[in-house]
């Protein structure tokens, strides 16, 4: 269903009136404007206007994660939810997301509090990796081109976010605008 640019698919009883993509967007959706590309989208969109991009027939572009057919700086933004996670390669992935993108490279990952961990027995035999804020963090240091400019729980509570900005690109927009003040508290450990 489609309701204000964006698409929605169950209710989430957590949060009355919200469907669970809606709760999963929230925090990062001011972020996803101008052109942009949804990298391992599956089944769903970010918005109609956003390019597709799943190594899976029925996209936009058919692609591997790890190398995006487009011109460097080409999008205005990068949007990946619960793709991060399937891939052999994750900080080359993202270097490669960070390449394509002009602004902001935005990602959702599933927290491995809520999932089964690899090693479990019943865990997805997709996921390559198990993240943690901590391991999450850990990642996007080491990526280049950009710096961590948010990162937290969305409202859904059992994925991580985290919103990398972009070399060259200064944004109008307030950091921490949203941001629970435990996690701005974390952020600062880091200065």
């Amino acid at each position: 269903m489609l309701v204000n640019g964006l698409y929605y698919g169950d209710t989430d009883e957590r949060h009355p009136g919200m469907t669970a993509w809606t709760a999963e967007v929230s925090r990062v959706i001011r972020y996803c404007t101008g052109r942009g590309v949804d990298v391992g989208a599956g089944g769903r969109t970010l918005r109609p206007d956003t390019i597709t991009i799943d190594r899976f027939g029925g996209h936009d572009i058919v692609a591997d994660a790890h190398f995006i057919p487009l011109k460097t700086k080409s999008v205005d933004f990068v949007f990946s939810s619960h793709c991060l996670e399937h891939l052999e390669f994750p900080e080359r992935a993202l270097n490669e997301w960070i390449r394509v993108a002009k602004k902001w490279v935005v990602v959702l990952i599933p927290d491995s509090r809520y999932i089964d961990r690899i090693g479990s027995g019943r865990e997805d035999p997709e996921h390559k990796f198990d993240y943690t804020i901590k391991s999450a963090f850990d990642l996007v240091q080491r990526v280049r081109g950009a710096e961590l400019w948010e990162m937290g729980y969305t409202l859904w509570r059992s994925s991580i976010y985290f919103v990398l900005l972009c070399d060259n690109y200064r944004p109008d927009i307030d950091r921490f605008e949203g941001v629970p003040e435990e996690l701005i508290e974390f952020y600062k450990q880091g200065d």
